[in-house]
Parts: C-alpha cells; structure tokens; sequence
C-alpha cells in the first residue's frame, strides 16, 4: 500500500475537510445515494436489475475507478457542476458499452444482444466471475497498490495502461481460477468452459470478500497500518498478502457458517459500509491520526452498517418482488450494495464532487 496514501480522518486534520460539516453533509449524501440507488433498481424491476443492470454496472465499475481517481475528472474536469460529473458520466457510459461488447465477446463467446437483454439470459452469470475479477485488480492497483507500477506515467496514460492491465490479469485469473463444470452442457450452449480449478460463482464470492477487505484497508482505513512500514516494497506486499488471505479465509468462515448466496450479499454489503463511514461520512466521529483503537472503531461501524443494510435490503426485496427459485433475493441485495448504492456513492463523491453540497477532498488512492 502506497506509503504516501492518507486516511479521510487525517485529511480533515489536515484541514483538508472541515470536520464540523460531518455527519450532516454525509447524511444529506447517503439520503441522495439511497435514492438514486432504489431509482436504479425499481425502475426496471429488482429481478432485472439484478439479471441485466447487474453485469452491466459490474463492467461499469472499473472504468468508474480510473475516471475518478486515476484520471481525477478528466476530461471534464474544468466544467462546473454538475456539467462535469454528466460529462464524464456519459464518458463511463460509452466505455462501459465498449467493455460490454469485448467481454461478452471474450467469455460468452459472441455478442448477440437478444441473449443478452431476453430470457435466457447470458450476461447474467456468465458475466459476472470475469467482470468482478477485473474490478478486483483495477482495485488493488488504486487503493491497495496506490497507483503503483504506473504511478508515474502521465495520469491519463496511466489510467488507460491500468485498465488494460486490469482487463489482462483478471482475464488470466479467469482462465486459472473459474470453470462452469456443475451446470449442464445445454446451459452453456456454444459458451467455451474455461478450465480453471473453482466454480466460477465460489470464485466470484471470493474475489468479493477481497474486494471487501480492500476497501476496508484502503478506502476506510486509508492504507493503515501498512503505511507505517517505511520500505513502500514491503508495504505493498505485505497488503497484498494481508487484503488476499483476510478475503479467503472470511469466505471459508462464512461459507461453512452462514452459506449460500448471503455469503457474497454479505461481501457486498460490507464494501457499502466501508464506503458509507470512509467516503460519506468521511471517517467521522473517528479524528485525527489513526491508531489501533480508531481503526477498530471504524471497522466496527462499517460491519455494523453492512449487517443492518443486509436485512434491511434483503426485507425489501422480499416484500416487493416475488422472487424465482433459483434466483434467491440475496443476489439483489449483493448486487444492489455494491453496483447501485456504493458505486453511487463514488460517483457522487467523485465525479459530481456532493454538487450541490460543498466539495469534498480527493478519493484516497
């Protein structure tokens, strides 16, 4: 993790942030998120969203990263707002039509937009277990790595390189890691079967788990305590190891306690809480430098929150939509927490920059 990174709470500090603007400002934020996020979601019914919006907004989600942190706005980032954060939300868009049609090229085989919008559905899963994969990476080069190898390329020459690494690695881990063999031939159809050593969907909840405790260590504690380490070589390798053996092991702890899809909503819900304390409400109450006990209070707060979003998400998912057999409400909740309502939360922060509340300070890379 990048020695130079710095944590929302010490960035107030700082004075980079006026600490008494929190919480209301956060409040005022999550109250815009929560209602973006349910417009999202019911606007084309929750089994939809989940079904199509779902794989869609997860190839979105990389090129969302490298729009606000890598390339900081750019190229809209001279407008005022919210001309620039809708500048560069259409910019997202088209990126994220392009990424649609290579990876649907690239895994499913072709790209045939009836399969992709009509039942039987192929993007969703088939999709996701690549898509989640290479966000996976994108996130460990922004937040874990601190923009490293590529930190002192030209910023925009930097982002386009870490999406094509980003794309490249998750492809390869893909091919290593995932394969469909536990369905039926005549689901995969003509779909080619990579021959990798897991169930493409264990992998996907996994790859979720690490992206949790990435955002854990890398938005909500801003890179501590690996950031104490004074050698930046072995602080990065030493996050790297910690954010990939925290991820895999709480898999295996919830797998065999908890099980089944509340597994990966859980994931999901725990990246939300993290950015709700780490990016909303801008680490308040916890001030200053970070020490054993703010850090655990933060992590506290943000697995709190992630527990209470679970059910709450999950009771209304299940009042309002009827949901099929083989497709259990805590997808949606998985898919909703970290597509709609955290995703919207680093866009509003971001790109929109909480317009028409007053700005925050830079997204912590």
């Amino acid at each position: 993790m990048s020695s130079n990174s710095s944590s929302m709470a010490e960035s107030r500090a700082l004075g980079g942030i006026a600490a008494s603007r929190q919480p209301i400002i956060g409040l005022l934020f999550l109250v815009v998120v929560l209602i973006v996020g349910f417009v999202l979601s019911f606007s084309v019914g929750l089994v939809n969203a989940l079904l199509v919006l779902g794989p869609l907004t997860t190839i979105w989600l990389p090129f969302l990263v490298v729009n606000a942190v890598w390339w900081r706005g750019w190229p809209f980032a001279g407008l005022p707002q919210p001309l620039a954060g809708i500048g560069n939300l259409v910019l997202q868009v088209i990126l994220t039509a392009i990424g649609v049609f290579v990876a649907q090229s690239l895994v499913v085989g072709s790209f045939n937009t009836a399969e992709m919008f009509n039942p039987p559905f192929r993007m969703f899963p088939f999709l996701m277990p690549f898509a989640a994969l290479v966000f996976g990476v994108m996130l460990h080069l922004t937040f874990i790595l601190g923009l490293w190898p590529f930190r002192n390329l030209e910023y925009r020459l930097a982002g386009v390189v870490a999406v094509i690494t980003s794309w490249i690695v998750g492809g390869i881990l893909y091919i290593a890691l995932c394969n469909w063999n536990p369905l039926p031939a005549q689901a995969l159809g003509s779909m080619p079967n990579p021959s990798g050593l897991f169930f493409a969907m264990d992998t996907t909840t996994a790859a979720i788990w690490v992206i949790a405790w990435q955002m854990v260590l890398g938005v909500l504690l801003g890179g501590w305590p690996f950031k104490l380490i004074k050698d930046n070589s072995t602080a990065l390798a030493t996050s790297t190891i910690a954010v990939l053996a925290l991820g895999i092991v709480t898999y295996f702890v919830l797998q065999a306690t908890v099980g089944g899809p509340a597994v990966v909503a859980l994931g999901a819900t725990s990246i939300f809480g993290a950015f709700v304390w780490g990016m909303a409400l801008e680490t308040w109450p916890v001030q200053g430098q970070l020490t054993a006990g703010r850090a655990l209070t933060l992590m506290i707060l943000a697995f709190a929150t992630s527990a209470i979003w679970y059910f709450v998400l999950n009771a209304i998912a299940l009042a309002t939509t009827a949901w099929p057999p083989d497709l259990p409400s805590q997808l949606y909740v998985g898919i909703a927490s970290l597509n709609f309502f955290t995703a919207v939360i680093v866009l509003y922060y971001a790109i929109f920059h909480r317009w028409p509340f007053s700005p925050p300070g830079p997204p912590p890379a």
